[in-house]
């Protein structure tokens, strides 16, 4: 939700990018601001598209009180830099369940160690899963029967 401090939190990260990038003497071009930003945003979308999928769960499941909370818990994998996680988690986590490249794109854009591959998968990952929690919202909304029914 939109709130006072998700805007606080939002800026506060713009102000540690922006201190670390000179702490590091790193200066990235527009072109790097441009791809991060648009990576930034595919995470967002990406993010979203799996909490719209989680979410959308109740339709089928009685009780699922908790289910608000997968979603905050998985996103500690995207705090961590994938070059951790190695083999066939890393694998899971890169291309299958693309947690772990929402936040490193955007991040190695910016530091020059750009992945344009990654970022490419990012993108289209991102437009497919915005599509896809569409097309499966419809689908539940079609088989919903209604409370008591």
């Amino acid at each position: 939700s939109f709130g006072y401090t998700n805007t606080l939190r939002f800026l506060l990260g713009a102000v540690m990018i922006g201190i670390n990038l000179q702490i590091l003497a790193i200066q990235p071009t527009l072109l790097d601001w441009v791809l991060a930003t648009i990576a930034f945003f595919a995470g967002l979308a990406i993010v979203y598209a799996f909490w719209f999928f989680v979410s959308t769960m109740a339709f089928f499941f009685d009780r699922i009180e908790n289910i608000h909370e997968m979603v905050p818990s998985l996103r500690r994998f995207m705090e961590v830099p994938a070059p951790v996680f190695t083999g066939t988690i890393g694998m899971v986590f890169t291309f299958i369940f693309p947690l772990l490249i929402v936040t490193n794109v955007p991040a190695n854009i910016l530091l020059g160690r750009a992945q344009y591959e990654l970022f490419a998968y990012l993108v289209v990952f991102a437009l497919v899963a915005v599509m896809a929690s569409r097309r499966w919202f419809h689908l539940c909304l079609r088989r919903y029967s209604g409370v008591g029914s």
